[in-house]
């Protein structure tokens, strides 16, 4: 599991054993979300609110570049 940028004490991860689509954990304590990169479709979420959702997917917009170019060298096929 790597951990791509940490925003707002939230860590947005990359797993190494994911699949496709491009996404990422975000986690802060207890709270995690999985969310698409491109899409920003949530596909779940624990323990953040509304608004915290909101926040971390404009910011993940501004990033979609940076999440884009980690997947992939993540999950790059040798």
């Amino acid at each position: 599991m790597g951990t791509v940028i940490v925003y707002r004490n939230v860590r947005i991860v990359i797993r190494t054993n994911d699949h496709n689509p491009p996404h990422v954990h975000v986690i802060r304590g207890d709270a995690e979300a999985k969310i698409e990169i491109g899409s920003r479709e949530i596909h779940y979420s624990k323990g953040f609110s509304k608004r915290d959702l909101e926040r971390i997917v404009d910011f993940m917009a501004s990033q979609e570049d940076l999440l884009l170019e980690a997947w992939n060298e993540i999950h790059k096929e040798d």
